[in-house]
């Protein structure tokens, strides 16, 4: 029989060991960081999940889920934000930022940025009991056609207002990236608040004019202002329609010692389209092609409305509220047209809708609310940061 005696065994560039030995006992630890579950404080970071479609030519929350687009002050300038297609190996999706009309000149105060928000109590790992953080490291993968330097922004807003900005630099045209950046943690705070406010607001520049970059980067955790919000940006996507930024595989993760990102941590769709939903839920969550799908049961208490509880797929954020987008009717045999709808009450369970017509609802009579030979309505709950 043959036996190895080591302590360790470690790379031969490597400081660190990738397995040590107990010499008493025999037993081993070892240095295993991409298999680590939960790492990822990111939700979609793949871009799986896209409940409101996937494409829009608006801003705020409109593609994919958890990506929100800011823009401020544009004048000419137009764009669709997708779920594209156009991926690097091992991922499916990206979120896109094309421009189909180019801004004519760069003002001072224009700004176009990518926005993620990060539930405070996702960071308790990223920080000490005595509140001061811990370092970490942002990963993503980007592509665009503009090569040269892009800016990102982090604004910790748990219990006090921090900020902090790094550049990173698109070196070819067309062709995706890995970016990791590493954090240091915030010493100088001495609080963090785990609840279901927000964190970090990650900011993903695009466009910025000197409002928001005149002031300089602020390298290491310190104040807030506008003018270093985009500090470092020295790329103006919407300068031509050629141009297109698309990012996927975003990670927030715990630095493990090393300064490096782990592999990207990948969810079925199932589990991101339920972490989505804490934030978001759309009802139905895939387009009816029938135009006719029913959505709900509702219960008239008069003459002319009704009540309609619907249970949330999760449980969401907070109580969230609610939009209609499309054309919806109540139905008991015949169609019943809807004067108004509204949202009674809600709890981060569900939510209860008043619905109003002139004439067609008998009392204490069982109804169906559904859609109106309209395959895109929809009842929206909305509980974002």
């Amino acid at each position: 029989m043959s036996e190895i005696k080591v302590n360790s065994i470690k790379g031969v560039a490597a400081s660190t060991a990738a397995l040590s030995i107990d010499n008493t006992d025999g037993t081993c630890t070892a240095n295993i960081t991409n298999n680590l579950s939960n790492r990822n404080a990111i939700v979609n970071g793949g871009c799986l999940v896209a409940q409101r479609g996937t494409s829009s030519a608006s801003a705020d929350f409109a593609s994919v889920d958890r990506m929100k687009l800011s823009v401020t002050n544009m004048d000419q300038l137009a764009w669709l934000q997708k779920q594209s297609d156009d991926a690097p190996d091992g991922f499916q999706k990206s979120w896109e930022f094309d421009v189909t009309t180019a801004e004519n000149a760069l003002d001072a105060d224009d700004l176009v940025y990518m926005r993620y928000a990060v539930e405070a109590q996702d960071l308790t790992p990223f920080f000490n009991a005595n509140g001061t953080g811990k370092d970490f490291i942002l990963s993503f993968y980007v592509k665009a056609y503009q090569t040269g330097t892009y800016q990102i922004s982090i604004f910790q807003l748990s219990n006090s207002s921090r900020f902090i900005t790094k550049t990173y630099t698109i070196a070819q045209s067309g062709v995706w990236q890995r970016i990791e950046l590493a954090f240091t943690g915030d010493t100088n705070q001495s609080g963090f608040s785990a609840d279901n406010a927000l964190g970090f607001q990650i900011a993903f520049q695009l466009i910025a004019g000197s409002n928001y970059t005149s002031g300089g980067q602020v390298t290491n955790w310190g104040g807030f202002g506008n003018s270093h919000f985009a500090a470092g940006q020295a790329v103006n996507v919407g300068s031509s329609t050629d141009n297109y930024w698309k990012i996927t595989g975003i990670q927030l993760e715990l630095d493990q010692g090393s300064g490096k990102a782990t592999d990207f941590e990948h969810r079925s769709f199932a589990q991101e389209l339920a972490l989505c939903q804490r934030y978001f839920a759309r009802i139905p969550n895939q387009d009816a092609s029938s135009g006719y799908a029913f959505l709900a049961q509702a219960a008239a208490h008069d003459t002319n409305s009704c009540l309609c509880t619907i249970p949330f797929p999760v449980f969401m954020r907070t109580n969230p509220s609610m939009s209609t987008p499309g054309s919806l009717r109540l139905y008991d045999g015949g169609g019943i047209t809807i004067s108004s709808l509204i949202l009674n009450s809600a709890t981060n369970a569900s939510g209860t809708l008043q619905i109003s017509s002139s004439s067609g609802i008998e009392r204490y009579r069982a109804l169906s609310l559904g859609q109106n030979n309209d395959p895109d309505s929809a009842i929206d709950f909305l509980a974002e940061l």
